[in-house]
């Protein structure tokens, strides 16, 4: 009782801290979508951009454009250079930044308040008027190249790379981000400036504002910066896949490192899905934090790795349930066998409790922040379920019970369907 209440206290806090009627929806005559959301106690106006469409809608031989388009966003404009950007936006007490995902893209603006005006003409001169400059996609280039080869040095990022392909097989979350070596280098000047028209159409973007500004305000700037913009028709292709395999599937690599490396998984549902809050659950009791199952049973009590852990990344499409273990190679195939057992092991009803109360605490830390706040509106919007999932989503957490969990340990978690990466030393190591 005393867990179900604090759960109950929780809810009862972000129902009153996040009141849906706080937050409005618009779409611009151009398609551009806004999300505002008023801070009157704040004085900081966080604005975040979010594209959609990220390296998942890439064309195979164009793999990596979108993250070398968003590095090179940053570096200067038609009107401004790479240093004027920085300059201004800091003499303003202001950052911008920018990131890519699988499933968007997003450009970001934290400025005080009362600088939002100036701050806001930079930041969609970023987004609308890029130089594209060949020094600047030049030298970008190479940091990304440089990334890329950093991927096959570092255990995990190696492991994870060999994960995705050997699950995704040809659909795009089998491809990093970063894309690869080979098609970063055939990316041209011409490349960016036809895929930025494309991508920042207004009919593509998600324009999240929180801030102490009346909206009235907010949308005059907004319309005043973006409402000329016109809009792009994209004809979104039709992905296939992926598809769970029908056999488990076992991916054995020799490489440089000292210790070895095991990765295990499963295809997972979409962040769309009814399971999806059910998996974060499933997440959080088998590999997240100190308390997990992974965590006490193989590495305090069986001493079989000195990494473990599991993570469940939300995505447009079917996403994947992994667990990672960072060991020895002589203990790989124990680790294995113990994993199954775990895997096997029924969830008590005091770990579901304990795992909501652990998933709700920590969605009212990240919501602490009003950047976190209007990061999550749209991350959202951009995945497809809609702004109001984030106050839907502790109280899904809440619902669920012991029958929830084991349905889905048994539709998502079979012996036919999984992948495991080995990424051992050389044997004459």
């Amino acid at each position: 009782m005393r867990h179900n209440y604090a759960i109950i206290c929780a809810l009862i806090f972000i129902l009153s801290s996040t009141p849906g009627w706080s937050v409005e929806r618009r779409i611009l005559d151009n398609g551009l979508t806004l999300i505002y959301k008023q801070n009157r106690v704040s004085r900081i106006t966080s604005c975040i951009a979010f594209i959609r469409g990220g390296s998942c809608t890439e064309k195979e031989d164009k793999s990596g454009i979108t993250n070398l388009l968003l590095k090179t966003l940053l570096k200067g404009t038609t009107s401004l250079n790479a240093e004027e950007i920085s300059r201004k936006i800091e003499s303003l007490g202001g950052e911008i930044q920018s990131e890519v995902s699988p499933d968007f893209a997003q450009v970001s603006l934290v400025i005080p308040t009362r600088h939002f005006k100036n701050g806001f003409k930079i930041f969609a001169d970023v987004m609308k008027n890029p130089a594209f400059l060949q020094d600047e996609i030049e030298k970008e280039r190479k940091v990304v190249i440089s990334e890329i080869r950093a991927r096959y040095d570092e255990i995990f990022p190696y492991t994870y790379d060999c994960f995705l392909a050997a699950l995704y097989d040809t659909f795009p979350y089998s491809r990093n981000v970063l894309g690869r070596e080979n098609t970063v280098l055939s990316i041209t000047r011409d490349d960016l400036v036809e895929y930025h028209r494309r991508l920042f159409a207004p009919n593509n973007i998600i324009l999240v504002i929180l801030t102490g500004m009346p909206l009235k305000e907010i949308i005059r700037e907004v319309d005043t910066e973006f409402g000329s913009l016109l809009p792009f028709d994209r004809i979104q292709e039709k992905i296939e896949g992926p598809f769970p395999p029908e056999k488990p599937v076992v991916f054995r690599a020799e490489k440089e490192f000292i210790q070895g490396y095991l990765m295990f998984g499963y295809l997972a549902p979409e962040v769309s899905s009814e399971d999806y809050p059910v998996l974060k659950l499933i997440n959080s009791i088998l590999g997240e934090g100190g308390s997990s199952r992974l965590f006490v049973q193989i590495r305090e009590k069986k001493g079989l790795a000195y990494e473990v852990g599991s993570f469940y990344p939300s995505r447009m499409h079917p996403s994947h349930f992994t667990i990672y273990m960072g060991l020895d190679s002589k203990k790989i195939e124990e680790a294995k066998v113990a994993l199954q057992n775990l895997l096997e092991t029924e969830p008590a009803e005091e770990e579901i409790v304990n795992a909501k109360s652990f998933l709700i605490g920590k969605f009212i830390l990240d919501h602490e922040s009003s950047q976190r706040q209007a990061w999550y509106l749209g991350w959202y919007e951009a995945l497809g379920i809609g702004y109001r999932y984030d106050e839907e989503y502790p109280f899904k957490i809440g619902k669920i019970n012991i029958e929830d969990v084991k349905r889905a340990i048994s539709t998502y978690f079979r012996k036919d369907n999984w992948v495991c990466v080995e990424v051992r030393p050389p044997v004459n190591k």
